[in-house]
Order: structure tokens, then C-alpha cells, then sequence
């Protein structure tokens, strides 16, 4: 199934520090699912820190095997972590 999202880096010092993820569809669905929310800026996955939108392709792969993912996200300028089942 292919998720049409926007991601949105969000900067401080000028340098990414997160990302906020948004969407209509299948999109807020998954993200309602993952229990994100329109206003959380994901800081973090399985804590390697988002510092770029590029994907490391190590990383990807490592994902394809793992039955969950944890995520975290700076929520009302608090951190949260997440864990968001992928099966």
C-alpha cells in the first residue's frame, strides 16, 4: 500500500532536529494507529535521532524484520516514546 505523507523537518539552530509527519487517508489512519499526532515532531526512531529525511538503507533493512518500532516524539514540549506494532 503506498502512504502519500508530508514530512515537515523541523529546525532549531538550523539543523534538523525532527520531523512532523501529516496526511489525509491512509495516512491519518496509520497515524492514528501509531497513536501520532499531527503535532508531534518524531525526534527519534528505535533511537537513532532524525537529523536528516534522507534514510540510512541500513536502517531500513534492519526494519523489515522488527515486529515493533519504537518512536520518539517531542509532544507539548515534552519526549514520548512510542511503540508502534508493524505486524
Amino acid at each position: 500500500m503506498l502512504f502519500r505523507a508530508h514530512i515537515d523537518p523541523v529546525f532549531e539552530n538550523g539543523k534538523i532536529t525532527g520531523a512532523r509527519l501529516s496526511g489525509g487517508g491512509d495516512v491519518a489512519v496509520l497515524m492514528n494507529k501509531a497513536g501520532l499526532k499531527s503535532t508531534d515532531v518524531v525526534t527519534a526512531i528505535n533511537g537513532k535521532p532524525v537529523t536528516s529525511l534522507t534514510t540510512d538503507t541500513n536502517f531500513v533493512d534492519n526494519l523489515k524484520n522488527a515486529s515493533n518500532l519504537q518512536v520518539t516524539v517531542l509532544r507539548d514540549g515534552k519526549p514520548a516514546t512510542l511503540t508502534v506494532s508493524l505486524h
